[in-house]
């Protein structure tokens, strides 16, 4: 699994577009490669949260780009950005480990049996048990 082909314009330059309330604009910006054009991105107010989750989910997404979205509060506050990360086998570990006791019991059980990383798996499990036993 590759990651994303490198744009053709300079970065200065998709960093200006990426101020730009045009929607056509942003969508094809929304999956650049660069972490500081999406950092730029994340504070456009034109962006939608469904937009902030495709990015999360997206699993050619550079590890550098999650983690700008797991940095930026007003998009992880919000639940299906943080489960899009946690979900994303290319978030950090320690990004994901971080995401897992504000999950629920579901996405923690989903993230237990599935995921490929034994770490997360392990938390995973770890906290579903203090969470019977409570």
């Amino acid at each position: 699994e590759g990651e994303a082909p490198r744009p053709k314009e300079a970065v200065g330059y998709r960093l200006s577009l990426a101020r730009r309330p045009v929607r056509r604009v942003l969508d094809r910006l929304l999956l650049d490669p660069d972490p500081r054009v999406i950092r730029r991105i994340l504070g456009n107010p034109r962006i939608t949260e469904a937009d902030v989750v495709k990015l999360a989910a997206w699993r050619r997404a550079r590890r550098e780009v999650l983690e700008v979205i797991a940095q930026d509060d007003r998009w992880l506050c919000r639940y299906p950005v943080k489960v899009a990360l946690a979900n994303n086998p290319r978030t950090p570990v320690r990004v994901v480990l971080g995401l897992l006791p504000y999950l629920l019991r579901q996405d923690l059980q989903a993230l237990a049996r599935g995921f490929p990383r034994q770490a997360v798996r392990d938390q995973a499990n770890v906290l579903l048990s203090r969470r019977l036993e409570a």
